[in-house]
């Protein structure tokens, strides 16, 4: 439903310097709704959005708007929060009254995945609590899955941080079922339901679950151009060094909230809601793909093999050619997993070339290979090879042939996992 056709004219979004709540107001400002944000600064809010000051727990102000096309957008969250004595619940009942002694035409509180009265952790306990004190034809509880995309903020932020940083990684419910959602996809839904009659509570998050380390591999490949191997930790070591890293004096400390929420998170059926609203959504790998950190993926796979080509580093317009011959050979693709160690060093990328032709990573070296080979590097390195004497190139020669011998045993166990992997 547009603005146009629709009810509700206006947003009064709470939270909206937080990760989902920055990126729906510029949605939906970008769609033509008017934007009210309710917050403690200033700062990062739109020009072209109206600011009111205001913190969780205050009662919620006058505004200069018509209640009845109008929407409260409630994300605002106190992490500090403890759960005896919650603001988070008192603040939303209090606004929530305020919204219904106002005239609003909605109101949606942005809930978890993980709300549920016997959640491991605070947050899904809060989630939960506040969801019994909603009531009446214009309130919702809308449960988010897993967002992802956009800036690396929130989760999706730490997440992020943590695969760039090893080509390994230890994780606590690597093998359970996650959600995932595209951050724009939770905006356009959040203001599809705004508009919509829905009561009780709905779900924005995939109908297609995926394990989590499988989200995390994808998020690897398509946002890093890497290669990831999760290792599995169990809960329970897992809230042990969280314990031990919190009694040692400036010392990193581990947040025992996300480990616990990475642990269990139930899975919501919620097909039917997203085709009530005509939301489709993404895959993990399309989402990311047309992302900023997708896009970024694919010039790092570009500036490894081209510089594995060049036997020296790719410079950034043979690195965009690469990007843009693969995108019109094989269309919006990402990138693949390369090995971290080839990103790192491409030269040992000798080590991990696969010997069938057919395969991903045999195809993009070719493309790399025609590039580089008309490239103004490419031309260089050949004038310098061309102008060496003869001992010199029959040395370079030999020592190719040397490394390819010692690569080959490697290149050959690369290309059967490769193979097993695409069968």
């Amino acid at each position: 439903m547009t603005n146009g056709e629709g009810r509700i004219r206006n947003f009064v979004v709470t939270g909206a310097n937080g990760y989902i709540g920055r990126r729906f107001v510029c949605i939906a400002l970008a769609r033509g709704y008017g934007v009210t944000v309710l917050g403690r600064s200033k700062q990062g809010v739109p020009h072209n959005a109206s600011f009111v000051k205001w913190e969780l727990g205050a009662k919620l102000p006058d505004l200069d708007l018509t209640a009845e096309e109008t929407a409260i957008i409630h994300l605002a969250h106190d992490w500090a929060s403890l759960h005896e004595d919650n603001i988070n619940l008192v603040g939303t009942k209090i606004l929530l009254e305020g919204a219904k002694a106002k005239g609003f035409r909605r109101f949606l509180f942005i809930s978890s995945v993980s709300a549920r009265a016997d959640a491991l952790n605070c947050y899904g306990r809060t989630k939960w609590d506040i969801e019994q004190i909603l009531y009446g034809p214009d309130a919702l509880a809308v449960r988010v899955g897993l967002v992802y995309g956009g800036p690396s903020r929130g989760m999706f932020g730490l997440l992020v941080r943590l695969v760039s940083l090893t080509p390994v990684l230890p994780m606590v419910g690597s093998s359970h079922l996650v959600q995932p959602i595209h951050l724009d996809e939770v905006c356009s839904g959040l203001i599809a339901l705004a508009e919509s009659s829905a009561t009780g509570w709905k779900g924005l998050a995939s109908p297609a679950p995926v394990t989590f380390a499988e989200f995390l591999r994808c998020l690897a490949q398509e946002g890093f151009a890497s290669s990831l191997r999760i290792l599995p930790v169990p809960l329970s070591l897992a809230l042990a060094v969280a314990t031990f890293s919190g009694r040692i004096p400036f010392g990193p400390r581990i947040d025992k909230e996300r480990i616990l929420g990475l642990a269990a998170t139930p899975l919501l059926d919620c097909k039917a809601d997203l085709e009530n609203i005509g939301l489709r959504l993404r895959t993990v790998a399309e989402g990311l793909r047309q992302d900023a950190i997708g896009k970024k993926a694919l010039l790092r796979e570009g500036r490894t093999l081209c510089s594995y080509v060049l036997g020296r580093p790719a410079g950034k317009a043979l690195t965009r050619h690469y990007v843009r011959a693969i995108r019109r050979v094989e269309g919006e693709v990402g990138a693949i997993a390369l090995p971290r160690l080839s990103i790192w060093q491409p030269r040992l990328l000798r080590f991990f070339e696969p010997l069938r032709s057919d395969l991903m990573l045999a195809r993009r070296l070719r493309v790399a290979t025609a590039l580089s080979e008309f490239s103004a590097e490419g031309f260089e390195s050949l004038s310098h090879f061309s102008r060496a004497n003869k001992l010199v190139k029959l040395v370079s020669i030999a020592s190719q042939l040397i490394l390819d011998i010692i690569a080959f045993p490697f290149r050959l166990w690369f290309t059967k996992t490769s193979s097993t992997q695409m069968s």
